[in-house]
C-alpha cells in the first residue's frame, strides 16, 4: 500500500506512470527464481492486486516473465533465460491488456469502498484484484440486494462523471490530513514511514495505495455485482466484474 520509489536496487517506474508498456533495464542480480533489474514497469503484486506478467527481450531472443515476486525485499522477475548475465541490458514488455484490466478494477474498488463507507459506514477488511474479476470485503453485518444495487448504481454514477485520478507521494502529516481515519488507519503504520503514496479521485476520495490506477474514471466503463457472500459476523463480500 505504501511503496518506496526504490525497492533495494529496483526503481519502480509504475508508481509514476502506470501506462508505460516497455522499458530498457540493466540486470543487477540473478537469483534462483529469476532476475533483479535496476528498474521495472511490472507491478510485483500487493494490496490485493495480482502481479503483472510480460516478456523480456535480449540479444534477439524473447522470454516469458511468468510473474513477479518480492523475495527478501527484492523485486524479482520470474524468468529463466540461460544466456543473460549480470550487467546485461534487457527490454521489458508489459502484458498491457492484463494490467489495464486490473487498473480499471483497482480504481473501481476505491470508488466502491468510498460509497460503502459514505452510505453505510463500512470499513474495508480485504480485497482481491485479478484480470477477470475483483472482490471487496466490507465491515457490515448485512449486505442485502437493495444495498448491493445501491452501491453498484452509485459507483457507476461516479465512474460516468469522468473524475480525474491522481497519484502522488506526500509527507505523512499531509497524508493524515487527506485520508479519512475512519476508513484507513494510517496511525497503524510504523513511525519510520514518513512518506505516503496517495491516490486521489476527483475531490471526493483520497486513500493510501501502492497499486496501479487509470487516469480517469470514465476509462472503467461500468461495473456489475456478480455475487455477495456472507463471510461471517461483520464481514460481507461483494464480487464484481467490468461491463
Amino acid at each position: 500500500m505504501l511503496p518506496r520509489r526504490f525497492s533495494h536496487m529496483t526503481e519502480l517506474l509504475y508508481l509514476d506512470d502506470a501506462y508505460m508498456t516497455s522499458v530498457t533495464a540493466a540486470v543487477e542480480e540473478i537469483v534462483p527464481e529469476g532476475l533483479v533489474l535496476d528498474r521495472t514497469i511490472l507491478y510485483p503484486g500487493g494490496g490485493g492486486q495480482d502481479c503483472d506478467t510480460g516478456m523480456l527481450e535480449f540479444d534477439g531472443n524473447t522470454y516469458e516473465i511468468a510473474g513477479m515476486k518480492r523475495i527478501s525485499g527484492k523485486v524479482v522477475h520470474l524468468a529463466a533465460p540461460n544466456d543473460i548475465r549480470e550487467g546485461d541490458n534487457v527490454t521489458l514488455a508489459l502484458d498491457w491488456d492484463r494490467r489495464y484490466a486490473m487498473m480499471k478494477y483497482h480504481t473501481s474498488l476505491h470508488l466502491l469502498a468510498y460509497c460503502a463507507h459514505a452510505d453505510f459506514g463500512a470499513s474495508i477488511t480485504g480485497n482481491q484484484i485479478s484480470e477477470e474479476k475483483a472482490r471487496i470485503d466490507l465491515g457490515l453485518d448485512e449486505l442485502d440486494s437493495e444495498m448491493t444495487e445501491r452501491l453498484v448504481r452509485e459507483t457507476n454514477e461516479l465512474i460516468a462523471k469522468d473524475l480525474r485520478v491522481d497519484t502522488r507521494a506526500v509527507a505523512r502529516q499531509e497524508a493524515e490530513r487527506l485520508v479519512d481515519p475512519t476508513k484507513t488507519r494510517l496511525d497503524m503504520l510504523p513511525s519510520a514511514i514518513r512518506s505516503v503514496r496517495i491516490v486521489g479521485i476527483g475531490n471526493i476520495d483520497f486513500d493510501a495505495c501502492g497499486g496501479t490506477h487509470v487516469r480517469s474514471t470514465r476509462e472503467i466503463g461500468a461495473i456489475e455485482a456478480t455475487k455477495t457472500i456472507n463471510k461471517g459476523k461483520g464481514r460481507k463480500r461483494m464480487e464484481i466484474r467490468l461491463r
